[in-house]
């Protein structure tokens, strides 16, 4: 089986036990696509682990101290709360509601009444791989519904079509493929460069360096999701690698 697979198959074990509750926290946080229709914006990620790394990138005492850090440069925060792959907790969405900063709910949402987890006015990943066109437009709907965002991840030029005629509120481009796990730099603004989309658009997945940051900055997109090359660095690390920007 395909651990993207496996990892669906979790979620809906997950879902069954009772892990993901209605938000405890009565606030509303700003909107993602309002900063990314504005500016260029940088979407940090606290992301513990990867499917395939051996090893947490980081322990969970660390969560605040790694949110504080980036909020120095973040216009927001991509927040990964699926915990048996990523290690990631909804409770970090907690710990993110006091930077007052959009967030981004990272997940695999297969499920309307998962995005209840993330505070009113969140963004929620939905993954078009592990889902129908159908499905997608009930969750968006459901998710409008009841006040969040969406953000629809595809990883194809079809598929970027077909999510733009949606009423998602932001398309993110992945270039890795999660099927097969292939990294495509570029594809996302490979993609964004040849259409003229109708919601903003963010990349996912490869970036690591300034360089890349700046190339992406010029290249249409509205902004870009840094995960793993963040979380595998120490605070100071962390620092230290965004001062340029």
């Amino acid at each position: 089986m395909a651990i993207l697979d496996t990892i669906v198959d979790n979620t809906r074990s997950l879902i069954r036990s009772g892990y993901y509750r209605p938000c405890p926290v009565d606030m509303h946080v700003p909107s993602l696509r309002n900063i990314l229709s504005k500016a260029f914006s940088i979407v940090a990620e606290l992301k513990p682990k990867s499917p395939t790394s051996q090893n947490p990138y980081f322990a969970s005492s660390e969560v605040q101290i790694r949110l504080t850090s980036m909020t120095t440069f973040a216009d927001a925060f991509s927040i990964l709360t699926e915990p048996t792959f990523f290690y990631g907790n909804v409770e970090y969405l907690i710990h993110a509601v006091q930077f007052n900063k959009p967030l981004l709910m990272k997940d695999f949402i297969v499920d309307p009444s998962q995005i209840l987890s993330a505070p009113k006015g969140s963004a929620v990943l939905l993954i078009k791989k592990i889902l129908t066109w159908d499905e997608v437009d009930a969750i968006v709907q459901f998710a409008h519904q009841h006040g969040y965002e969406t953000l629809l991840e595809i990883d194809n030029k079809s598929d970027f079509v077909e999510a733009d005629k949606t009423d998602t509120d932001i398309i993110g481009i992945n270039n890795r493929n999660l099927e097969t796990m292939e990294l495509t730099i570029g594809l996302d603004q490979t993609l964004v460069h040849n259409m003229k989309p109708n919601v903003p658009i963010v990349g996912l997945s490869g970036y690591q360096t300034p360089l890349q940051i700046e190339a992406a900055k010029s290249s249409g997109l509205n902004g870009i999701v840094i995960g793993t090359a963040l979380s595998k660095m120490n605070i100071n690390q962390l620092q230290c690698f965004l001062d340029p920007l």
